[in-house]
């Protein structure tokens, strides 16, 4: 057994993904060789369900004993602060996100908990948000060149945005809530806001993440309740178009900021039964490349660069990782992003007494 043991947690709302990992020293950066995980589900409106799992998740990693050299969790926020030298480093943000992870410490919890059952004192524990996550999940799937900048939108109870050079992920003590972007509406869109509303009253979460689809649904039906399993089901091109619409403005957002060399859109309630030309990224690159094109049309300035230019691949869907058939894609890839974050853990970047 390997005395190098890394291990990353990708928490949702209903669950976690765990995996356990090797690390392997390399250069430029430290490789990773899944050895085990485990997926775990619970009520998303159950604290104290979620409690129970969380001791479990803490069990399993104490297995690996004093060979556990570093844990990186993952989470939906907003974080209080992702600065380690902040008192508040690591707190799910107690008003603003949803159960059953609300004010959770998860440094805190994380380290004293492992601590206790017997791990070893200096256990390094990171906190990351589940957008980055995926963005590193994606860029170790990828094999991504180092100075290769990838974006990641996660499309699901929220829209999260995630950014990585190579395996490097671009942090600070807070992260891009992209899902706060003010968006232009669809003129057909049953939830755009009445013209009297706030001017930030329309933004790309309230507009193109889960419960957005929910209520879009609902209004169509003229109030009737919906249900995520009736969302999936829906097999109207406008419907999901316009999910894209909205997306595809996040998307030049974050090219006109970034100039990334590849964005990735990944929503966890998706139209896939209706082709491959369905999917959120799809729709979204065609949604993107229309708003490029009517600026050409109108005379606007647009620019140019090789990556943006090929459009089969500048916007895409995650990249599936051998072995996790029977995961959800968000989990594999975060969780596999947070092995890779513990992996590449160092001590003197770190202030806390870990």
């Amino acid at each position: 057994m390997t005395d190098n043991i890394v291990a990353g947690v990708y928490m949702e709302r209903n669950g976690a993904m765990v995996i356990r990992a090797a690390k392997r020293d390399k250069i430029p950066w430290p490789e990773i060789e899944v050895l085990d995980y485990e997926d775990f589900h619970w009520d998303p409106n159950d604290p104290q369900e979620a409690e129970h799992y969380l001791a479990e998740i803490g069990a399993l990693l104490v297995e690996s004993g004093a060979a556990l050299r570093s844990v990186a969790v993952a989470s939906y926020g907003p974080f209080v602060s992702l600065k380690r030298s902040s008192p508040s480093y690591g707190i799910v943000h107690p008003k603003i996100s949803d159960r059953p992870l609300r004010g959770q410490n998860w440094r805190e919890l994380f380290h004293e908990g492992l601590v206790k059952q017997g791990a070893r004192e200096d256990l390094l524990i990171r906190i990351h948000t589940d957008s980055n996550a995926c963005a590193l999940g994606e860029a170790v799937a990828r094999d991504l060149p180092r100075d290769h900048v990838l974006a990641y939108l996660t499309v699901t109870d929220g829209v999260g945005l995630g950014v990585v050079t190579g395996r490097e992920i671009r942090s600070s003590a807070l992260h891009p809530e992209i899902g706060m972007l003010h968006v232009r509406y669809d003129k057909d869109d049953k939830l755009k806001p009445p013209k009297e509303a706030n001017l930030y009253a329309g933004s790309l979460s309230s507009m193109a993440d889960n419960r957005a689809l929910l209520e879009r649904q609902s209004a169509i039906l003229g109030g009737v309740p919906t249900t995520k399993q009736m969302i999936r089901d829906i097999r109207s091109d406008r419907f999901w178009e316009m999910r894209a619409y909205y997306l595809a403005q996040a998307c030049l957002a974050t090219t006109v900021m970034l100039t990334p060399h590849q964005i990735v859109v990944e929503a966890d309630i998706d139209a896939v039964d209706m082709g491959p030309d369905y999917t959120a990224a799809s729709l979204t690159r065609q949604k993107f490349y229309r708003l490029l094109e009517e600026r050409r049309h109108e005379g606007a300035p647009v620019f140019e660069y090789d990556e943006l230019s090929s459009r089969a691949t500048f916007i895409t869907g995650s990249t599936a990782i051998a072995g996790f058939d029977d995961v959800a894609p968000f989990r594999v890839t975060g969780a596999i992003g947070m092995c890779q974050a513990a992996a590449m853990a160092k001590r003197k970047a770190d202030v806390s007494k870990a």
